[in-house]
């Protein structure tokens, strides 16, 4: 599986290559960008997959477009290595959808949203070993964050008014996925820091 899927990597690069769209010097950049596209659209298929299986597209997409914009803004925990991280994503889904499955008491919900837009706010930035950040980064990412948050907060408020408790319940799932990430980002980073004391 991991031959094939350098295969198809190389084979995409030298395309490029053959092609004239890219130089040689840049062929590596370009490799690293394939082979993420490829990882995502991997990743993105299989998500699609389980909620098919599961019944349960509608609540995926939801669930995971909250995720999302919260995880590209926050950052948070990562696998060491490629197969780990399509492992440990694929879990995550299936449990979020099959939470997706209970009904959760409105109050319940309104007391963790609160809770973890706080640990959003004390946990950031999550910073990786893959992607370090810089005071420009940190600053940008953080007004996002801010941002983000208003935009989910003015959301959660009118889906409560409107009482469409279920998408209440999946916005909460999407928003738990992403702070329980950042909190496990958060203590993988200081564990590479206290190990590189």
């Amino acid at each position: 599986m991991r031959r094939a899927y350098d295969n198809l990597v190389e084979k995409a690069t030298g395309c490029l290559l053959r092609e004239n769209a890219v130089c040689e010097e840049e062929a590596d950049v370009y490799r690293f960008g394939i082979e993420v596209t490829i990882l995502k659209a991997l990743h993105l298929f299989s998500y699609l997959v389980i909620a098919v299986c599961m019944r349960r597209v509608p609540e995926f997409i939801v669930i995971f477009s909250i995720f999302c914009a919260f995880r590209r803004n926050v950052g948070g925990f990562h696998a060491k290595t490629r197969t780990g991280c399509y492992l440990f994503s694929c879990s995550v889904i299936v449990m979020a959808l099959a939470a997706a499955g209970n009904e959760i008491d409105p109050i319940f919900l309104y007391g963790l949203t609160f809770c973890e837009l706080m640990l959003l706010l004390f946990v950031f930035p999550v910073k990786n070993e893959n992607r370090p950040l810089d005071e420009e980064e940190i600053v940008c990412f953080r007004k996002r964050l801010f941002i983000l948050i208003l935009l989910y907060m003015a959301a959660f408020v009118l889906t409560a008014w409107a009482r469409w408790f279920r998408l209440i319940q999946l916005y909460a799932i999407g928003l738990t996925l992403a702070a329980s990430l950042a909190l496990l980002g958060k203590i993988q980073e200081r564990r590479n820091q206290n190990g590189k004391a």
